[in-house]
């Protein structure tokens, strides 16, 4: 019962570039999660005409809009020692935190470093109501 959360840990993964074969190593969830990511945050608004967001690597390209890096945390229960959330935290000021190995987001998003519930959603209706102040206090 995710209710019942009291202690949460990030357990860093890894980061993902273009400098090296990082992002070759992305699962098929892991994409679609990072897509998500840009649905999320308006990328149309950001991008340039040859961006397709289709293609992995142009996520990952600054110079058509997309991000320098992204880093994947795996948020723990501490209580149980099981992974909860993956967390992707994009050009390291911004994150949004996805249910474990799914692409459904639990509506918590990270914005210039501090948590925040952006959305109301079936995947955070059971959390915590001091939630993002254990994920603050993690982070």
């Amino acid at each position: 019962m995710t209710k019942n959360i009291k202690n949460i840990s990030f357990d860093f993964v890894d980061d993902y570039s273009i400098d090296d074969d990082s992002i070759r190593k992305l699962s098929d969830i892991q994409k679609t999660q990072l897509k998500s990511c840009m649905q999320l945050n308006n990328y149309k608004d950001f991008v340039n005409e040859d961006f397709d967001i289709e293609n992995t690597e142009h996520l990952f390209r600054e110079e058509l809009g997309g991000w320098a890096f992204a880093s994947l945390y795996h948020i723990i229960n501490e209580d149980t020692k099981k992974i909860m959330f993956d967390f992707w935290s994009y050009n390291e000021e911004d994150g949004i935190i996805f249910m474990h190995d799914t692409a459904n987001h639990i509506g918590i998003f990270m914005i210039e470093f501090n948590f925040e519930r952006a959305i109301e959603n079936e995947f955070n209706k059971d959390l915590p109501e001091d939630f993002i102040k254990l994920l603050q206090d993690a982070f």
